[in-house]
């Protein structure tokens, strides 16, 4: 007889622990789908179809600036306008919103990694390990800007054919 309860009392221990474990799982999607929101200073894209264009002309795909006209300021800023350029591979304008983001804040290394991609995706392979390198001055433990360094020496770098 005591051992049978005791066969119970695991059976209801083992139930409330995954009841438990499944409760916190639904809890943790419920607030990882309710916190991943744009902040307030976010760009967010315009998601409408582009408008035609002519052959050959190429749709205007500049972001759009800050409600109220008003052009960015913050490093943060500059970085999601760099990062849009970027995706929409025009690398040369990428760099320059990269610059502007480094200058009001050297201290994030995805900046200067972004630019170093950017210049890499326009066949400035030295230019991008200098920019690397420059980084790591700023802040020698990114373990990102090692990588990148790393990477950019045995040319294995963003889209190399395989």
């Amino acid at each position: 007889m005591i051992k049978s309860i005791g066969k119970i009392q695991k059976s209801i221990l083992f139930t409330i622990v995954g009841l438990i474990i499944i409760i916190l799982i639904i809890a943790y999607l419920i607030y990882k789908n309710h916190s991943v929101k744009p902040a307030a200073n976010t760009i967010v894209t315009n998601t409408e179809q582009p408008a035609t264009t002519e052959i050959g002309e190429e749709p205007d795909v500049t972001p759009p600036e800050d409600e109220g006209g008003v052009a960015p300021t913050s490093a943060t800023d500059y970085y999601s306008q760099g990062f849009i350029k970027f995706q929409n591979q025009h690398y040369t304008e990428a760099i320059s919103d990269f610059d502007n983001a480094i200058a009001l804040n050297p201290s994030n290394d995805i900046y200067y990694a972004k630019k170093s991609e950017a210049q890499y995706n326009l066949g400035q392979k030295e230019a991008a390990i200098k920019t690397v390198e420059d980084g790591l001055k700023v802040l020698p433990d990114s373990d990102l800007l090692k990588t990148k360094l790393d990477i950019l020496n045995k040319e294995w770098f963003g889209n190399q054919p395989q």
